[in-house]
């Protein structure tokens, strides 16, 4: 079996059992308004400061989120951002966040395959982020695949963020 193919299959298996859990695993008992208003906290603590040190207005601006869960990020994004990307390997987590978020218009939503940003165009994207996400990927091979992906969107006076767990 490929590893994308088991990797979305245990992700899909995770988000039936407890989508927020496994998102924000430092609670348990998540509700909705909590598990949103956490996606806000990390936004001010992680995103906020680096895209004030270059001047990064996102107002007007397109973001691409790599593994974007139940949403609990792609709000904030949705919210500052003109266009929101955001791309999970877990068919049952999207669906968790298009409920969630089923208000937002400025959301596209992609399945993604747990290899690349197919879907996604060059040099399409003024902001790049994922945050808890490349640590559960399987490979090296794949950690680096995803974030040349990242690299390959992003366009050339973009920001790009992403958090890595280098325990592997």
């Amino acid at each position: 079996m490929n590893l994308a193919r088991a990797m979305r299959r245990d992700w899909d298996r995770r988000a039936c059992k407890d989508a927020f859990f496994y998102i924000a695993s430092w609670r348990k008992n998540w509700d909705v308004a909590a598990f949103l208003e956490s996606g806000e906290e990390d936004y001010q603590r992680l995103v906020a400061p680096p895209l004030e040190r270059f001047a990064f207005s996102p107002a007007g601006k397109t973001v691409l989120e790599l593994g974007c869960g139940a949403g609990r990020m792609t709000h904030v994004f949705a919210g500052r951002f003109a266009r929101v990307v955001a791309f999970d390997v877990s068919a049952e987590m999207l669906g968790r966040a298009q409920e969630i978020l089923r208000d937002r218009k400025n959301i596209s939503w992609f399945h993604g395959n747990g290899e690349n940003l197919s879907g996604a165009s060059i040099e399409s994207a003024d902001f790049v982020f994922s945050y808890l996400v490349l640590q559960h990927l399987p490979e090296t091979e794949l950690i680096c695949a995803y974030i040349r992906e990242m690299l390959r969107v992003v366009r050339r006076e973009g920001l790009c963020l992403f958090q890595f767990n280098g325990s592997k």
